[in-house]
């Protein structure tokens, strides 16, 4: 799936209500603009009006990376010293 940069964006939402909030008149429009085989589909125009008419923003929303709980320092210390103590035990038992 091709990502649209915030000024393509931006000109789609432009366009969408320039040509009377027509989802055809407005891919129409951008062949006219951008190529014929550089084209969006109207399903695309009307996913950024959903996310502009929902957000009032055209901009990715950002997503919260996940945190790693069991990579913190202290828990990578206790197990090296777990593993220097006991080095015969099996990974599955450590867990």
């Amino acid at each position: 799936m091709e990502r649209y940069t915030n000024e393509q964006r931006i000109l789609i939402v432009k366009l969408f209500y320039q040509n009377g909030e027509s989802f055809a008149a407005t891919v129409r429009k951008l062949r006219s603009i951008w190529g014929h085989n550089n084209a969006l589909k109207e399903s695309t125009v009307k996913r950024i009006m959903d996310k502009f008419a929902e957000t009032g923003s055209v901009s990715d929303v950002k997503t919260t990376t996940r945190l790693q709980p069991g990579r913190s320092t202290e828990n990578v210390a206790a197990v090296r010293d777990d593993v220097a103590q006991t080095p015969s035990t099996s990974i599955r038992h450590r867990a």
